[in-house]
């Protein structure tokens, strides 16, 4: 299926932030967006979602880091032109992550599957990682 007709996960803005939001990181203890989240979600195509600034799509994204060697991983994206996410060519990641799609939304945090679901994709991680939510992060 085309990218921009897949249905990806959507929550509105107000129910998201019913005081002011927040920009850059918060740490997850100040505030629960994920329950926020999980209640308020709902399912709508991504370039509809793209275009519509009432929505935010949270994504669930992992910093992987091994503790015995005590590396994180991070890799350089492409330059190319066919590199999908334009904003994003050439520069360094520290971590995956992707939208939260319908195939994900079985699950008890849908959020959480479809990193899960990017790990496999991505790094060809399977099952057994801890998964520890430090925070979130909004930009505006």
């Amino acid at each position: 299926m085309e990218k921009g007709k897949r249905k990806i996960l959507v929550v509105r803005r107000r129910e998201l932030f019913p005081e002011a939001p927040f920009q850059g990181f918060l740490p997850a203890e100040l505030c629960d967006y994920r329950s926020r989240t999980l209640k308020y979600s709902f399912y709508i195509e991504r370039e509809k979602a793209e275009r519509e600034p009432s929505l935010k799509q949270p994504i669930g994204y992992g910093v992987v880091i091994n503790l015995n060697s005590q590396k994180i991983f991070a890799y350089l994206r492409s330059r190319k032109e066919s590199y999908d996410e334009k904003r994003l060519r050439g520069f360094w990641s520290w971590g995956v992550g992707g939208h939260v799609e319908e195939l994900d939304k079985e699950a008890e945090d849908p959020v959480e599957a479809s990193l899960r679901r990017e790990l496999r994709e991505e790094l060809g991680v399977e099952g057994g990682e801890e998964l520890e939510l430090l925070g979130y992060i909004n930009d505006d």
